[in-house]
This record gives C-alpha cells, sequence and structure tokens, in this order.
C-alpha cells in the first residue's frame, strides 16, 4: 500500500511537468494537484475497462467469419448462396444479406475465398489460408456475445493521457486520437507505470448522448453501469435494425400507380405524365403510356434501419431518372413518398393510388 502510494505521489508531482518546444528556447511548466484518486495502474478497474471500451469491435462482418473477436480486412471476396461477390467496403456486407433474404426455405451458404487478412480485437494482423486456420481463431468466440469488448459507451477524441514511470522516473503527457491508439497505450503499460485522463472527458453513449466526466470514479462508474444496456450486435446476422417492409410490399402490388411529383434542381412532373405503372410478383415492374409497356424491375429493402424500394427500368428518359434505390420516407394506401440523397443532390418523388 505504501509503494502504490508512493507512486500516487510521485505522480502527482511530476505528472504536470510539461516540456514545450524542440528547438530554440525550452520552458518547463510544473503542475502541482492533490487530486490522487485521479491516478490508476495498468491491472486496475478501471484501465481494463478502457481497453475493453477501445479493442476492435468485429462484430460489424460477422456474416463472414461467425465471430465477434476478429474482423476481415477488405478487400476480401466470397461467394454467398453461389454468387460471386468483392467486399470492398462496410457498406457491401448488406449485398450479402439481400441474397440470403431471397427466399427464406432455401439453405444460405458462404464460402471464403482465401487467403484472406483477419484483424484481431489488439488491433493485431493475421494471414489466414484456410478455414482450418479461421475457425482455431474463432472458436472462443460464440456467436451472441462471448467477446468482451464494450460498445455501448464511445470516447470522443482526443484524449490526453498522463503516464509516469516510477522505475525511470520519466513522465509523458500524451494525446491520443482513436481507440487503437488509446487500447495500445493501455496495453502497454508497466506494472511500474501509472495513468492519469485530462478531465474533464466526454464520452458517447449509444443512444446518442453525450456525457462529461470529471474523474475516474464517475467514468468507472458511468461505463459500469452502461456496458450491458445495449445490443451489440453480436450474432451472424449483417445488422439487426431490419425493418419490416412487407407491408410497404402489400401497398405496392394493389392497384396501379401514377408519378404526381418528381423534383431534382427543378420540377420534373410533368414529363411523367400519363405513366401508369404497376409493382407485379417476382420483383416484375412496368411503366404503361397509353399502349406502350416498359419493363423494369424492383425490389424493396429493410436490412440498413430504413425501408428502401429499388427501381430500374430499361428505358431512356424520363423512366431512367427513376433507376436507382430510394428511401421510403412515407406510405399508405394511396401515396408513397420516396427520397435519394445518392449524389449530393435531394430528389423527391411520390407516387399516387391510379383511381
Amino acid at each position: 500500500m505504501s509503494v502504490m502510494f508512493n507512486y500516487f505521489k510521485t505522480l502527482v508531482l511530476l505528472i504536470g511537468i510539461l516540456i514545450s518546444g524542440f528547438t530554440g528556447c525550452q520552458e518547463e511548466v510544473v503542475v502541482v494537484t492533490d487530486n490522487q484518486s485521479d491516478v490508476f495502474g495498468y491491472s486496475t478497474p478501471l484501465a481494463d475497462l478502457v481497453k475493453r471500451i477501445t479493442m476492435k469491435d468485429g462484430s460489424f462482418d460477422n456474416i463472414i467469419d461467425n465471430s465477434s473477436c476478429i474482423s476481415v480486412v477488405l478487400p476480401a471476396s466470397v461467394i454467398a448462396n453461389g454468387i460471386s461477390l468483392t467486399i470492398s467496403t462496410a457498406d457491401d456486407y448488406v449485398l450479402i444479406e439481400r441474397i440470403f433474404d431471397e427466399s427464406a426455405t432455401d439453405t444460405d451458404t458462404l464460402v471464403i475465398v482465401f487467403p484472406i487478412t483477419v484483424m484481431t480485437a489488439d488491433y493485431d494482423t493475421e494471414e489466414v489460408e484456410g478455414y482450418e486456420e479461421l475457425n482455431d481463431l474463432v472458436k472462443d468466440c460464440l456467436e451472441n456475445g462471448a467477446d468482451p469488448d464494450i460498445e455501448c459507451l464511445d470516447f470522443i477524441y482526443p484524449v490526453t493521457v498522463s503516464i509516469y514511470d516510477s522505475l525511470s522516473q520519466v513522465s509523458q503527457v500524451i494525446s491520443v486520437n482513436n481507440d487503437e491508439e488509446l487500447f495500445e497505450l493501455f496495453a502497454s503499460m508497466e506494472e511500474s507505470e501509472l495513468a492519469s485522463f485530462a478531465f474533464p472527458l466526454t464520452v458517447l453513449l449509444s443512444d446518442g448522448s453525450e456525457v462529461v466526466v470529471t474523474n475516474n470514479q464517475q467514468l468507472e462508474d458511468l461505463i459500469e453501469s452502461v456496458e450491458d444496456q445495449c445490443d451489440e450486435d453480436d450474432d451472424n446476422d449483417y445488422n439487426d435494425d431490419d425493418i419490416d417492409d412487407s407491408e410497404l410490399i402489400a401497398v405496392l402490388m394493389d392497384g396501379s400507380w401514377r408519378l404526381t411529383y418528381y423534383f431534382d434542381t427543378t420540377d420534373g412532373t410533368a414529363g411523367f405524365a400519363g405513366y401508369v405503372f404497376a409493382f407485379l410478383n417476382d420483383g416484375v415492374a412496368t411503366a404503361t403510356l397509353d399502349s406502350q409497356v416498359i419493363e423494369g424491375t424492383w425490389e424493396t429493402y429493410g436490412d440498413d434501419g430504413t425501408l428502401g424500394l429499388e427501381l430500374d427500368f430499361d428505358a431512356d428518359l424520363p423512366l431512367e431518372k427513376l433507376n436507382t434505390e430510394w428511401q421510403v420516407t412515407e406510405f399508405n394506401n394511396d401515396l408513397i413518398k420516396l427520397v435519394n440523397n445518392d449524389d449530393g443532390v435531394k430528389i423527391t418523388v411520390q407516387f399516387e393510388k391510379n383511381n
């Protein structure tokens, strides 16, 4: 106990010694504080909690590797139900889910094209040549939560940490800019080292709210109070914020529709005058103008937390303007409103029931 007290005493006297300027005149600033409770060692509960918050979360790509403890370094190639895909960004995981969701009765299969590179929870990377090696990495991380990381709270960076080594009597003040840097800082601490955060700190909770903490005990209590209060999405699906699109499908297929409003940078509604749209079985869409019937495809999504409608007509303008994925902002039996912002220009479309 006396040794630890001496560590604390030494740290609070020396941790504030900052040497500014690497060339020319140097100025020494000494800060003395009696707040010994804000100093902690590498094996303390707070140090462990900080590492669990900042370790690499591998749950976002469980649809590929079935493990929340590792993540596949992109790009990577897979074969989903016989369809070859190159996963280049995190947005591409939804492509696998959409293939799996095409049928509720088939058996979904995903084949990884090896070799791949994986990143572990401590940010190390490893080349994997086949399923035997991959299974060895994931065997201790089961679906639905064997990984120790805490995803319900995040630090808002930059964060300043002071480290004092009682053996070398060297102190340093480090500005940390991301989770990886903070994890590696605490993971590499020695038994002789003590740390101190520069308070106040701001942390972000899973509900989007921010909390300002002013000391170690407050930070530790907050982490422990929220660590089990959010869905960490550790199952092997991609995302778990799916929205049921069955009602939207029923509305689309009930009768025919007219496009009554189209606006991008100007009002383009007049170009769609006379067209009657129908959304049929098997994803077939038709746009009829007088006696001319133009076919296309339609598909709804609810796999990214919002309802989506993708249209694709094999036609020139004006139908070509509809060939994209739309967010469904409002719908009922007589009205469907769509929005697209992909190219930085907000495009608004409205369909009304053709009565």
